[in-house]
């Protein structure tokens, strides 16, 4: 659904009063009679030419850009897709730091040449090099965070005086006295650019049946949204935003650096194993015996969501130690703190394994789970040194793991529902059937409070073990999944492929905002 117009809710928003004075009537006949192009005429209006396109506004990108996560990743792989690909002229684009707090860890992880086009796209530096004529333009913001982020110092919905204050206190210092400050994780500053925000766009995505209606009511504050797939755009219509407002733009994967081809396996042997015994294959009697086992991936945080009861119990009922097959599991804290995560993750699932003897543990298929971090940088790697993903998640808002494993070429293993079904389909990969919606769980200290009263998929286990037993039996047929995997994500997900589209949400909205300014 990518329906083209301008929301009435437009001229009601405070934030826009400072540039614009848009009444609701010609904000209505806007939405009822855009002088817009198809979506299909942007798309080929930014197809790559011989030059960057320089837009009459420009873009201020508040996102977690130095910090760890998918938004993060996300917000990075938007702004490299325009600029690394040529699609977009440099001074149209500036970034902030939005929605948490940044990590010096996560910036000093990064690629260099990545880190050296972040640190001078950021608005402090761009505003210092820019002609005051290119930076003093009217501004496009995009808030590339959490809904419960896209509020700003001009909205008066009940800012907090903390708010109030910081943001009153980095005008000051940046404004007026000019010493840099800390940029404020939420909302992204656009105290910094004056007023000249003409237009707002949110960038988010949620993972269960319908957006909880408190994160659906700060779509006020802003003139459209943009989720990654079909499957949030009903999820947001449920939840009575309105649809006009709402535009697809798929997440895009660096295909050039998740490819097989230039990776050779992480080094596995740093993983702290959970189940099983270290000795435990060489009393095989399998025709695998005498091979490598066949390694499972499962990227996640620890949580609910991800489904790992469904992942180990299934993965436990299936395979013996004779099958000579290994799960590895790449995880990290959600919430509560897990100091032994060994420990701990015995002592969740022994209950759901009829376990009563530490003994017993040592009896499994071996489990090892890899809980220090990873750097970005390494998980092509990762991917490499195993044979297929596997993750029977009860909701993603897209799917980063899934579709960084098919740009490796891996065959992938998950749930048919949410974002993922948006690029997971049997052509390329192994869906897992979705026996119905339930309860989404409550694990009270570690849980992620959104989630309370929410719905999400329950995938088949028994279907789980099937797909399991089927990529071991075969995995001939699987790597060929994995190559047509890898031919399909290059092919409609790269960066460059969503760069297009970006460019024409981008584009697209530019008329919009001439036709504003035309109403002054």
């Amino acid at each position: 659904m990518e329906k083209l117009g301008l929301p009435a809710e437009w001229a009601g928003q405070q934030g826009h009063k400072l540039m614009l004075e848009v009444s609701r009537s010609e904000a209505a006949t806007l939405q009822a009679h855009p002088a817009l192009k198809s979506q299909a005429e942007y798309e080929a209006q930014a197809v790559r030419g011989p030059h960057p396109i320089r837009l009459k506004y420009n873009i201020l990108y508040g996102g977690q850009v130095w910090s760890r996560g998918g938004y993060g990743n996300e917000a990075i792989s938007f702004i490299l897709g325009l600029l690394s690909n040529g699609l977009l002229a440099h001074e149209n684009l500036w970034w902030v730091q939005a929605g948490d707090h940044p990590s010096e860890d996560v910036k000093l992880g990064m690629e260099p040449s990545v880190r050296q086009v972040l640190e001078e796209q950021n608005y402090r530096n761009m505003s210092k090099k820019l002609r005051p004529d290119l930076r003093d333009r009217p501004i496009v913001s995009i808030g590339h965070t959490f809904p419960n982020c896209w509020r700003t110092s001009n909205d008066d919905a009940g800012l907090g005086v903390q708010l109030v204050l910081q943001t009153a206190w980095n005008f000051v210092v940046h404004s007026l006295l000019g010493f840099p400050v800390d940029d404020s994780p939420c909302p992204h500053p656009n105290v910094y650019v004056k007023g000249r925000i003409v237009y707002r766009v949110g960038r988010t995505m949620f993972e269960t049946e319908v957006l909880p209606h408190k994160l659906a009511a700060y779509a006020d504050f802003v003139d459209e949204v943009w989720v990654p797939s079909s499957f949030n755009v009903e999820s947001f219509q449920l939840a009575k935003i309105d649809p006009a407002k709402l535009f697809i733009l798929p997440q895009g994967v660096n295909t050039t650096e998740f490819d097989p081809e230039r990776h050779t396996p992480f080094n596995l042997s740093n993983a702290t194993l959970v189940f099983g015994s270290s000795s435990s294959s060489s009393s095989s009697s399998s025709s695998r015996s005498s091979s490598k086992p066949f390694r499972f991936l499962s990227v996640f945080k620890w949580e609910s969501r991800k489904g790992w009861d469904i992942l180990l119990t299934g993965f436990f009922e299936e395979f013996k130690v004779d099958d000579n097959v290994e799960l590895h599991i790449v995880t990290k804290e959600t919430v509560q703190k897990i100091h032994d995560f060994r420990s701990y993750i015995r002592q969740a699932a022994a209950p759901l394994l009829n376990i009563t003897e530490s003994s017993q543990f040592d009896t499994l298929p071996r489990v090892y789970v890899h809980h220090r971090h990873i750097p970005d940088s390494l998980f092509p790697g990762l991917y490499r040194a195993t044979d297929a993903l596997v993750l029977p998640t009860h909701g993603e808002g897209w799917g980063r793991p899934q579709i960084e494993a098919m740009s490796m070429a891996k065959p992938v293993i998950s749930t048919n529902w949410s974002g993922v079904a948006t690029f997971l389909h049997e052509g390329v990969g192994y869906p897992i059937r979705v026996e119905g919606l339930v309860e989404a769980a409550d694990e009270g200290a570690n849980s992620f409070g959104w989630f309370k009263h929410q719905r999400w998929a329950q995938p088949s286990k028994q279907h789980l073990k099937e797909l399991m037993r089927q990529v071991v039996r075969d995995p001939t047929a699987a790597a060929a999944k994995g190559a047509a995997a890898r031919k399909y994500v290059v092919d409609h997900f790269s960066l460059l492929a969503v760069a297009h589209k970006l460019l024409a949400q981008l584009l697209r909205v530019q008329d919009i905002v001439d036709q504003l300014l035309a109403k002054r």
